[in-house]
């Protein structure tokens, strides 16, 4: 971040800050992963095109003009957070990569992470624990709360091995999140769906309340952007506001496409689980229905669930936009 300072506003914008640690990481997963759908012997270009989306918007995030430009700006630093916390984990998680990226590893490698041994049953012992839907919700929404808090955020502004740890932190907790929310297998094996959507609720209305409480403050909390020089010409209280409404807003919208993904999952599964025919059943009440219209009627149910969520969602935010303007009003 110090390198930064003092750099006109041009040259930020034309820092690409290309690093081993990022760019290693990120050749090293997209090889293991064409090599794994090599040898996997299937197609599947949509989650192909995902997993490598992710990975860029990742790679982008860390390794263009955004990570300098973070350093200088409140609100882009939350840009910045939406691609490591949303929108990368959750585009290469929609696209199931664990068992081709097990597939692109060394056999002995590989053998290590699936089989019995006590390098095995020791990761996914772990694995169980961090994605409890509790844990990772906690892990998720804490790291958030707890990298906005003045002291810490003013630190890692300023320190880079704190503000390489930021970055780590935000991203691990995410697909820890992510992973069990946006798993593609139904229960036993997944995570049950309404669970699921229970564990986005929580992140929406943690964030909202966040976001909330940052934007609505009176005085401005991270001086450490006036160190380097604040971008776009802005007052600190007011680029402070505007990250917190990226924070509290685009944070829980794709909160919400998260939500609706988990409802078509739902309907997916339900559609293996139920095979329309035209024997009858018993339905509802145990009156005779074919297997077919009670499926229907199930998908309409799902349906009627989803708008019944988004005018939630709407209804949340047009209220919290609501107090906002109040406040606002109010002096």
């Amino acid at each position: 971040a110090w390198a930064h300072a003092g750099e006109p506003h041009g040259a930020v914008w034309a820092d690409w800050p290309i690093s081993w640690d990022v760019v290693a990481p990120a050749v090293l997963a997209l090889a293991i992963y064409g090599l794994g759908a090599r040898r996997r012997r299937r197609s599947a270009p949509g989650r192909d095109a995902a997993f490598v989306g992710g990975v860029a918007v990742i790679f982008l995030a860390l390794a263009s003009p955004l990570d300098a430009a973070a350093a200088r700006s409140f609100t882009l630093h939350q840009v910045q957070h939406l691609a490591l916390r949303m929108a990368g984990p959750m585009l290469i998680l929609w696209a199931a990569p664990q068992a081709t990226l097990m597939r692109g590893l060394p056999r002995g490698v590989g053998g290590a992470f699936l089989g019995d041994g006590p390098v095995g049953r020791m990761l996914r012992g772990l694995a169980r624990a961090l994605t409890q839907p509790v844990v990772a919700t906690a892990l998720f929404v804490g790291a958030l709360a707890f990298w906005q808090w003045p002291s810490f955020h003013n630190l890692s502004v300023l320190n880079d091995p704190v503000h390489y740890v930021m970055h780590l932190t935000l991203l691990l907790s995410a697909l820890i999140f992510w992973a069990p929310i946006l798993d593609r297998r139904g229960p036993p094996k997944g995570r049950r769906f309404g669970v699921r959507l229970m564990m986005i609720w929580a992140m929406v209305l943690a964030t909202i309340l966040l976001g909330a409480a940052l934007a609505l403050k009176e005085e401005a909390l991270y001086p450490a952007y006036d160190v380097l020089g604040r971008l776009f010409a802005l007052d600190a209280l007011s680029d402070e506001q505007l990250g917190a409404v990226t924070i509290w807003v685009p944070s829980a919208m794709m909160g919400l496409a998260g939500l609706l993904i988990v409802l078509r999952l739902w309907a997916r599964a339900e559609a293996r689980a139920e095979t329309p025919d035209h024997a009858p059943i018993a339905g509802p009440g145990g009156r005779p229905q074919t297997a077919a219209a009670l499926y229907q009627a199930r998908g309409q149910g799902n349906k009627r669930l989803g708008l019944a969520i988004s005018g939630f969602a709407l209804a949340v935010f047009a209220t919290a936009l609501g107090v906002g303007w109040l406040f606002s009003a109010l002096g």
